[in-house]
């Protein structure tokens, strides 16, 4: 899975609509893909940066920082962070002023070691439930993002089912 391609289409979208990933085995996560792009180019100019902002920005419980979707106790989400701080400095990852927990720096970590098997474990532990979990909030069926999420949950989903 092309974790840098997904990281680069969740990331505030500044500079025009990046490019969707190219190489995808799945059938479905290249329709939802193509629905994404068609949702994001039929907006006006800088409306996916209104979408964006709306969506994830101005709405607490859909916040790309993962970790809320799964920790009500802010000591458990606490520890999370801590464990993640310290997973990107082992891979000399600098998530910048962002969050160890936001979604695209996530990605980003995943794109750094596909084949760790301490990120195969917070793939399948922490970055699929809280990435349904932020699903089930955005459920704006003309929101662009919509099948974005469905793509990536899918897409990461299939990787971790057994071959």
């Amino acid at each position: 899975m092309d974790y840098a391609a997904f990281a680069e289409l969740f990331d505030y979208p500044a500079a025009g609509l990046p490019r969707p990933p190219e190489a995808i085995a799945s059938s479905a996560v290249r329709g939802l893909l193509e629905q994404f792009t068609r949702r994001a180019t039929a907006l006006r100019p800088n409306g996916l940066e209104e979408v964006y902002a709306h969506t994830f920005d101005l709405q607490p419980d859909c916040t790309l920082n993962l970790s809320h979707h799964l920790f009500a106790d802010e000591w458990k989400r606490s520890a999370m962070l801590i464990e993640l701080k310290a997973l990107f400095q082992r891979h000399a990852l600098d998530h910048g002023s962002e969050l160890p927990d936001h979604l695209c720096w996530l990605l980003r970590l995943m794109a750094a070691a596909p084949d760790d098997g301490e990120l195969r474990e917070l793939r399948a532990h922490f970055l699929l439930p809280a990435l349904r979990a932020l699903s089930e909030r955005v459920r704006d069926d003309s929101n662009p993002y919509v099948p974005l999420l469905e793509a990536l949950v899918l897409a990461a989903g299939e990787e971790e089912a057994p071959a």
